[in-house]
């Protein structure tokens, strides 16, 4: 055999050699599809769930910014004052507001910057959440993606000296019950 021979036996692939065929190469193509869909909806929940987590810590900051309030002005001994808490603001108790915060309407705000965060609607004395991703919130009473809670007064029962007397005392509940995830 010379040597130009054994260079082109050399080139010449095997005859049980062989690449893939256009039917494996589609069916590896839609396996992986598939895998990095599922991995891509999962990291959309992820972000969603870093939402949710996040308006949850939103909303007992303003609570415990509501209990800084009462414990001052029952320190300062204007107790009768407690009850004027209801339907304020809970964004005003914080020393910052949060970053999400689009400030106080008479109504929903309106705008490119009304897509998401927290506002504060004055003629119904709500503060609302509008969430920026809601693919597992499920829409309130009026079919709107939205998050409402208000500054109400509950009934206390206290005990002083053996007597128990009923006061009542400001909380931040939600409006209705909301369902995300």
């Amino acid at each position: 055999m010379s040597n130009l021979q054994h260079s082109v036996a050399f080139v010449t692939p095997l005859r049980n050699e062989r690449g893939f065929t256009l039917f494996e190469l589609i069916v590896v193509i839609g396996i992986f599809s598939i895998l990095v869909g599922y991995l891509l909806d999962k990291s959309f929940d992820n972000l969603e769930l870093g939402e949710k987590a996040a308006m949850e810590t939103q909303r007992l900051m303003m609570r415990a910014g509501m209990d800084l309030q009462i414990a001052g002005l029952i320190s300062s001994g204007r107790e009768r004052d407690i009850a004027k808490l209801a339907g304020r603001n809970p964004a005003d108790w914080l020393r910052e507001k949060p970053a999400n915060y689009l400030g106080a309407f008479a109504g929903a705000p309106s705008g490119s910057n009304a897509d998401s965060g927290w506002y504060f609607d004055s003629s119904a004395g709500e503060l609302v959440y509008l969430p920026k991703r809601h693919a597992n919130l499920k829409p309130d009473r009026s079919g709107r993606f939205r998050i409402r809670f208000h500054v109400t007064l509950s009934a206390q029962d206290e005990s002083a000296g053996g007597a128990v007397r009923t006061s009542e005392w400001p909380r931040l509940v939600s409006v209705e019950p909301y369902v995300w995830f």
